[in-house]
């Protein structure tokens, strides 16, 4: 069964949520269950936890549309050079291509450590 936020018809609660004693105007939970398991919420509250699953749904979808692009290149890599590998002689860190390989060696921390600068 889905939580769900509704309306709490006028009903005379206050806010469940840490320290805030405003009027609620909502219930989370579902609206088919007992009253004794629904959390009461005013506007701000409901508003802030809204807007920090937003935030946490973007932020977990912009990860993982950055995973999904990294392993296109990586597969388009491996392809372009035949599957080849290129390791980094400072970390051992593996790449699929001269050009990401060259790109790493320049930031690479374990270069520095080698006393390579």
């Amino acid at each position: 069964m889905k939580a769900e936020i509704f309306s709490n018809k006028g009903m005379k609660v206050f806010c469940d949520t840490y320290l805030c004693r405003t009027p609620a105007q909502y219930f989370v939970g579902s609206p088919k269950g007992p009253l004794m398991l629904l959390m009461n919420l005013c506007q701000d509250c409901r508003d802030s936890i809204l807007n920090t699953l937003i935030d946490q749904d973007r932020q977990g979808l912009s990860k993982r549309i950055e995973e999904l692009e990294a392993s296109d290149r990586i597969n388009k890599e491996k392809k372009e050079h035949g599957g080849k590998e290129f390791p980094c002689k400072h970390c051992g860190e593996i790449y699929w291509s001269p050009r990401s390989l060259g790109a790493h060696v320049k930031m690479c921390p374990e270069k520095k450590k080698d006393g390579e600068v």
